[in-house]
């Protein structure tokens, strides 16, 4: 008891103290229900564009390729080359006769396409247009510090939808610059779940090969030697780390064959007019298995739920089913979608519809706050996805033979790196870099109810102020039990030192421990400042020293129900 009373006293005497890069052209597109939309195509992915526009981006799925006209060309000069025109994307035409073109639309008049082909300026009568498709873009370049050289080699990855088309280019972008690379170039494979990178270094050619598959079809590919890299949106199973020891690949849940890659979760998202804007966890499982079919089960209007659930094999649904659904079997019919991008798009449009993505996939469909145990709604954003708030975070994962090529090893190396985090950051994809949590975004309310000692409601007072008034940075370093770090809390401790070095002046630091709400009250609170000590010894030895470090016990949990509780043995750090 008196340590949460002077937890309180040193609480108050604390508190008393999007432009997106937009290439050079600009395009009208003219939408099958009669929308336009005016923006620059940013990418091309499994039928659908994504359309950078004044205000937001957009994806569309564009039927009639007429309907997709140059309105603004930026950068040009009287005499036009290959390199004039360094941001514009470029397009493979097929027209009839088998004939291709490709190259970077300059203007289109007169029904024709004015295409600078390498060759030349090509035109392309729209009458004999069979077929386009983006080729490739070339991205912003990522202000990535000079690394190791590009190491020559190909690499093969082979995994999870959100992965090979949003985070792994990201991070081979920024590999290729970092190692000095020079003419990158992405193009498309023979089928529309491959892309290649190309880059020229030092020692010879970089090529990164990506192909887009379910978990389980990851595995084998692995374990049949036609992968590098396996990238899954869960933890590999029991059975699969077993066929991959037997065909000699090594212990694939050792620290140097799997990697974490970056946090996510898996957001349910809902059309944009749908008055739900929060759901329990039974009631996402009853939707989902087909108890619930109609959303005025659950608050909304009287509709009939529509369900749309990822593939077969996905690993996001293997998650979905094993972790939110506890192994029931998903409504029989739920219509599956192919893709991130397709559920996207699908839930979008459908103002009945729900289904769920991986959380940088969430697209122009809207996410759904998911009340945790404690009955607080939390909507997935990347700071509570950090933070471990978000109920449903998930973690994408890397994995290696136990002897990786030195360009596979590379790659590996960089992607799990601050540099690959950066990359990450900077394609606005969640990663593992620390964040203050935005002024937009409001700290999470404490539970309504919780075991409060005698007089703890005015302790919770003074930390509802001081939360009112500290900014929380997304770490939080957790313990397995008693005071025994969890296995990344080492990279967690590493990570807030350097975030705090790098700020222009030094905070006024404070860490904060809790425990779960087993066991008496008294000895909860000894052992969350327990906590709080021993990550303030561990970032003196790396320069950081921080002002207060005291336990809160079991006060503000961010889980209070079933074993997820494990989750409050933690320490956050906050900043005055």
């Amino acid at each position: 008891m008196p340590r949460l009373w002077r937890a309180a006293l040193v609480l108050g005497v604390l508190l008393g103290v999007v432009p997106v890069a937009a290439l050079a052209s600009t395009f009208r597109i003219t939408l099958k229900d009669g929308t336009e939309i005016v923006g620059t195509i940013r990418d091309f992915d499994e039928g659908f564009y994504t359309i950078a526009t004044a205000r937001a981006e957009r994806r569309a799925a564009v039927t009639d390729l007429k309907s997709i006209e140059p309105i603004v060309v930026t950068n040009t000069t009287a005499r036009l080359d290959a390199q004039s025109l360094p941001a514009l994307p470029e397009f493979t035409i097929s027209t009839t006769g088998a004939r291709t073109v490709t190259g970077r639309i300059l203007s289109f008049e007169e029904g024709s396409y004015d295409v600078m082909t390498r060759a030349g300026i090509v035109s392309v009568p729209v009458s004999t247009v069979r077929g386009m498709q983006l080729a490739w873009v070339e991205r912003q370049p990522v202000a990535a510090r000079p690394g190791k050289p590009l190491v020559a080699g190909t690499v093969r990855l082979a995994g999870a939808d959100a992965a090979t088309i949003l985070y792994l280019p990201a991070i081979i972008d920024a590999y290729s610059g970092a190692g000095g690379g020079r003419d990158p170039l992405w193009s498309r494979g023979p089928q529309s779940f491959m892309r290649t990178f190309s880059a020229t270094g030092e020692g010879g050619k970089f090529i990164g090969q990506l192909r887009t598959s379910d978990a389980a079809s990851a595995v084998k590919a692995l374990a049949d030697r036609q992968t590098d890299i396996a990238v899954m949106g869960r933890r590999m199973l029991p059975s699969e780390v077993e066929l991959l020891g037997a065909k000699g690949l090594g212990p694939m849940l050792s620290p140097q064959q799997e990697v974490e890659l970056a946090p996510s979760g898996i957001a349910i998202v809902v059309h944009p007019s749908n008055t739900v804007k929060s759901l329990r966890r039974d009631e996402i499982a009853g939707i989902f298995s087909g108890k619930i079919r109609n959303w005025s089960e659950v608050g909304g209007s009287s509709r009939r739920i529509q369900v749309f659930v990822p593939q077969k094999g996905s690993g996001l649904r293997d998650i979905f089913q094993s972790e939110i659904l506890g192994g029931q079997p998903l409504q029989g019919t739920a219509e599956n979608i192919s893709s991130d991008a397709e559920m996207s798009d699908t839930v979008s449009i459908d103002a009945a519809a729900i289904g769920f993505v991986d959380y940088a996939a969430v697209g122009n469909a809207t996410a759904i706050a998911v009340e945790d145990s404690c009955g607080r709604p939390v909507v997935p954003t990347e700071f509570n996805i950090q933070t471990r708030e978000y109920a449903f975070g998930t973690q994408l994962y890397l994995y290696v033979p136990s002897k990786p090529s030195p360009t596979t090893r590379a790659l590996v190396t960089f992607a799990s790196s601050d540099f690959g985090q950066q990359a990450l950051k900077h394609a606005g994809l969640p990663n593992a870099l620390p964040m203050l949590r935005p002024a937009e975004e409001p700290a999470l309310p404490a539970p309504l109810t919780q075991r409060w000692p005698v007089g703890g409601g005015s302790v919770s007072r003074e930390i509802d102020q001081f939360v009112a008034n500290a900014s929380r940075v997304s770490v939080s370093i957790r313990f397995v039990d008693g005071i025994k770090l969890a296995a990344d809390a080492n990279d967690e401790i590493n990570r807030l030192a350097a975030y705090i070095k790098g700020l222009q002046r030094p905070p006024r630091l404070v860490l904060l421990g809790f425990s779960d709400m087993e066991g008496d009250l008294a000895s909860a609170v000894r052992l969350s400042e327990r906590r709080a000590r021993v990550i303030e010894r561990r970032l003196k030895t790396l320069g950081i020293a921080a002002e207060q470090a005291f336990g809160l016990g079991p006060m503000r949990p961010i889980a209070c129900d079933g074993p997820a509780r494990v989750r409050n043995r933690r320490v956050e750090a906050w900043l005055m």
